[in-house]
This record gives structure tokens, sequence and C-alpha cells, in this order.
């Protein structure tokens, strides 16, 4: 859920300081760019062929045959006109380490990495065999206490229907793609409504799994429906339906609900219902029961499609669940690209504070026949780069078409 990982030297310091000021744009592409980072900062004598060159990039994804989007928790931080957003973790490990007991449970389950509410959790959940019988029940009460406070920072932000203004922007921009094209499909890790929210602004239809009718509920079929305007003549064909896209929420949503064995959307779901994944160690497993292993298959299988492109953006590769799948899908898949964007991770890169799955993706990104670009930015300052299809003439965008044929023949 994490994008920025927080680490046991000043975590807070090094996130605020993440999080208050833009970072520098820079592209890692070895086939693209060669084997150094590239700058896209207007300081940078070649920044304006760097960008226009991911430019070009981002619009070979766009008109691919199927456009995936793997959407982590640094889209929804700061995401509001206003900058204000979705939790960051050092947010949500202060709110929780003001709960009562904190440092007696902390203490008690032998936990010293400040500012890893994953870890804290996972600890909690595997610590209760092995911690004496009468602690048991303060260390439950302490978890429930957690995830409602992490559920409450995860929906108050959008109360009040804020404008979403870079989720607005980088919806606007997926859904021109031709009509003939697969929808794109959003696959998030986040529970918020961000994206929900933002598509009812541009007056966007989301597949979501959910039906129609109040109250909604998930059937996966749903996911094989689509919207046509009826033509009124027998001669005519009918047309899809512009403005439509797929929102997969691999770990639940603030606005689901657990009824007996059916999920219902409910602005206000029961707090004892609520349908989500938490982050624990326990994610992993709970990934494979409905409704997220329907989710999952979809993720697994979208990934393995002939033509596709993937854009992961606020998604830190600490999922392993998430990650691995998208590196079988490279080995597999010789027509799949990656582009994966974080706002810090030149930076990281250079101080070796990456996980193994960045690691992986630099290895991929510096190799001659890379299908892997990393980009160093933000996503407002990614949906600044996405190019916009409508406004390029016919001429451009059959020239886009074709390149990306001779590129995945």
């Amino acid at each position: 859920m994490t994008l920025i990982e927080p680490s046991q030297e000043n975590p807070k310091t090094k996130i605020m300081s993440a999080l208050s000021s833009k970072p520098k744009k820079s592209v890692l592409s070895r086939k693209l760019f060669g084997e150094e980072w590239a700058s896209l900062e207007s300081t940078d004598e070649n920044s304006e062929f760097h960008i226009e060159k991911i430019r070009d990039h981002l619009k070979l994804m766009l008109t691919s045959n199927r456009l995936l989007v793997l959407a982590g928790s640094g889209t929804s931080i700061g995401a509001t006109a206003e900058k204000t957003g979705g939790p960051s973790m050092w947010e949500l490990w202060e709110s929780i380490s003001k709960i009562k007991n904190f440092k007696e449970v902390k203490a008690l389950i032998k936990f010293s990495i400040e500012g890893d509410i994953e870890g804290f959790l996972s600890h909690c959940h595997n610590a209760e065999p092995f911690i004496p019988e009468a602690k048991v029940e303060m260390v439950q009460k302490l978890v429930i206490e957690a995830e409602g406070l992490i559920f409450k920072a995860c929906s108050e932000f959008l109360k009040n229907e804020p404008n979403l203004p870079n989720h607005e922007k980088f919806l606007s921009r997926l859904i021109r793609r031709r009509n003939k094209a697969p929808r794109p499909v959003i696959f998030t890790t986040n529970y918020d409504r961000c994206f929900e929210l933002a598509a009812s602004k541009l007056s966007l239809t989301v597949i979501d799994g959910f039906t129609y009718s109040q109250p909604r509920f998930f059937d996966p079929n749903l996911f094989g429906y689509d919207f046509i305007r009826r033509s009124n003549h027998a001669t005519e064909s009918n047309e899809l339906l512009d403005g439509v896209f797929h929102l997969l929420k691999v770990h639940g949503s603030v606005d689901w609900q657990l009824d007996s064995s059916q999920i219902t959307q409910r602005l206000e779901p029961d707090p004892t219902k609520r349908c989500l994944i938490y982050p624990a160690s326990t994610k992993y497993q709970k990934s494979y029961v409905q409704p997220y292993l329907e989710m999952m298959a979809r993720f697994l299988t979208s990934l393995r499609e002939p033509q596709t492109s993937l854009l992961v953006v606020g998604f830190g590769f600490n999922d392993d669940h998430l990650s691995a799948p998208i590196f079988s899908a490279l080995q597999s898949n010789p027509s799949l690209n990656v582009v994966a964007i974080s706002p810090s991770i030149e930076a990281q890169f250079k101080e070796n504070k990456v996980n193994l799955s960045w690691k992986k993706l630099k290895e991929e990104a510096l190799d001659p026949q890379s299908r892997v670009t990393l980009l160093n930015c933000d996503f407002g300052q990614l949906v600044n780069l996405i190019p916009d299809l409508k406004a390029l003439s016919p001429d451009q965008r059959l020239a886009a078409s074709i390149r990306g044929v001779a590129k995945n023949p």
C-alpha cells in the first residue's frame, strides 16, 4: 500500500521532505535514453528532446491494444485541489501510536521498527499464540482500533466530494483511446473512492463488478459486459459508448460491506462488516478469497494478453502477490511493456534504499531490448506528461498505431 518506504533513520523527516517538494523528473531506459538517468527538467539542455521522447513512449502505451494501470497509495496523497488527500504510512503510524496501550503492546510483541505499520499489525496477529492469555484481548482491541483509524483516514478526506484534478485529468487521457480497443483497466490497492469520484465529475461510466440497481451488489460476471449506443436504424450498427473504463479494487474499498456471503456497496458500511484487506502479512492469503480472488485472477490474466501496456504509479512494489505476477509476465509475455513511476526512485537508488523488486526493474530497464521504463516523477507530473490523444491529428494517431505494431509484432 505504501509508496515511500519508512526507515529506522529519521522516517518522519524523510517522508515529509519527499511530500513537501516536487521531485526532479527523470527517466531510465537504456533502449530509449542509454544507461544513465535522463533529465526531464527545463534546466537541462536535452530536456525537451527527452520529454518529447517519453511522451512518444507514453503515446505508444495509450494506443496499445490493452492498457492496464496499477495504482497505489501514491496517487491519493495530496490528491485534492487543496492538496489534502489519503494518508502516508507515517501519518497512519502517528495516529495508531496514540492509541491506548500502544507502547505496552509494542513492547509485548517485541516490535522496534518505527513507521512500519504493516510490520506492526503483522506482529500483532502473529504474536497472539505466544503472549500471556490475559494480554490477548488488549492486543486484539488495539488492532481493531487501528483498522478503524485506517478506514477513517482513507474515507474522510473525500466526504465533501472535493475536486481531484490529477485523477480527473488522468482518466480523461485514458478514456480517449479508440473505442474498438479493449477498455482501459485500472487495478488499485487503494481503499478510497478517488477514481470513482473523478469519474463521476467527468460523467464517465465505471465497470467495477457491481450491479447498477440499488443496493449495488458484487457480481464478477459484470466485468464481461459493456455499454453500447443502439442505432435507431436497422441498417446501422450499434456503437460502443465513449468514456467507459474498468476499475478493480484488489484490496477492497471503504464503501464495501460483507453481508452474509454477498458484497454490497454502502456509503457508510457497518464497522463490523467492512470488506478491506488491511496492511498486514495476512493480505497475501486474503487476496485469494472472494471478491479479491476475482480481481487477482483478472490481474494475472490481463498481464499475459498480447500487445499489453502496464502503467504502475504510486505503488511501492512491497506487495509480493502483485509484484511477482508482473515479473512473471515480463518473462512469458514478449509484447508486455511496463512504465513504473515513483517520485523518489532515482534518489533511493543512489542511497541504495530500494527493495528487491525495484532492483529487478532497474536491471530490466538497463537491458538493451528492455520493455521496462522507470520514470522518476509524482502522479501529477505524470499526468502532465501523458499526451492527449484527441489533440493529435489523424496522421499522428495513425503513425502512433503503426509504430506500436512495428514495436510489438
